[in-house]
């Protein structure tokens, strides 16, 4: 039984990790203006992968027995929706605004609250079917169909949210199987070896500064994923997934800051409304 400690751990764990992503994608899309996603996955998920062991290592860390899985399909299919995740919203980040990339990701959320009934049984009553609702209503304003500043590419971060979505579903099965240094180092690897298959298309010299800051990408992200993933193993998905709507503020801060962003009225409209399905979401959950 979930009980409500629990469930506010699970809260603290998703908005820090939440906070830690948006920043590392805010890295990477400083670095990615001179160089492909491939090479810098491959990076980064070496740095993620020293940590780890380096973690695992220390006094108390459990060595690397505390790396192993009990069973593979699971995590490998959640490891390979991360490879598609990754790919995409990295692609579309190059072309985006950060705030633009963040806000479409955060239809994921939703996705799980709707697909929650179906795949893992969990309660969702008709206020958090309306929560939805209104979630989707911002998504597609921050999309802007059918006027003239719409850009196919914004699809790309759509797509991915309902690949976490999914991902999500997973993890909620596969997580109380497993630790959690397991299954942030599974997925680390497999991303970074699907980066690595790419070297053969070219990659170009990379310095210092941008090696750094790589490393500084992985120490986030590797955070982020530990947090996230001890985020579902203390609360349901439907419940914790739409506390990850915070870091669109963090992403429109870090977009006005390193670029000089400012979201027009579509994305300020509809990113209000995916907040505020999210906050509504939770205000619901007893409701429900």
């Amino acid at each position: 039984m979930v009980t409500k400690e629990n469930r506010l751990r699970g809260v603290a764990c998703m908005l820090g990790g939440s906070g830690m992503l948006t920043l590392n994608d805010a890295v990477i899309k400083w670095v990615g203006a001179n160089h492909p996603v491939g090479q810098m996955i491959t990076i980064r998920g070496l740095f993620v992968m020293i940590f780890l062991l380096l973690l695992v290592h220390r006094p108390g860390g459990g060595g690397v027995r505390a790396l192993y899985l009990s069973s593979w399909p699971g995590p490998l299919v959640w490891a390979l929706m991360l490879v598609a995740s990754t790919y995409l919203f990295l692609t579309g980040l190059q072309y985006l605004p950060l705030a633009d990339a963040v806000a479409l990701t955060f239809a994921g959320p939703l996705f799980v609250v709707a697909l929650a009934p179906l795949l893992l049984g969990e309660s969702v009553g008709w206020h958090r079917r309306v929560g939805v609702i209104i979630g989707f209503g911002g998504t597609l304003l921050i999309l802007k169909p059918g006027v003239d500043t719409f850009r196919w590419v914004a699809l790309l971060p759509l797509s991915v949210a309902f690949i976490e979505a999914l991902r999500d579903m997973v993890a909620r099965r596969v997580v109380p199987r497993e630790t959690t240094l397991a299954m942030v180092f599974v997925g680390s690897f497999v991303v970074t070896v699907s980066g690595l298959v790419t070297a053969p298309w070219g990659w170009p010299p990379i310095d210092r500064t941008a090696v750094g800051l790589l490393a500084l990408a992985a120490c986030l992200q590797g955070g982020a994923y530990f947090f996230i993933v001890e985020a579902f193993r203390h609360s349901e998905a439907a419940f914790i997934s739409p506390f990850r709507y915070a870091s669109v503020l963090w992403a429109t801060s870090l977009g006005f800051v390193l670029w000089g962003d400012l979201p027009d009225i579509w994305i300020i409209v509809g990113g209000s409304l995916v907040v505020c399905s999210g906050l509504y979401l939770l205000r619901s959950k007893k409701a429900g």
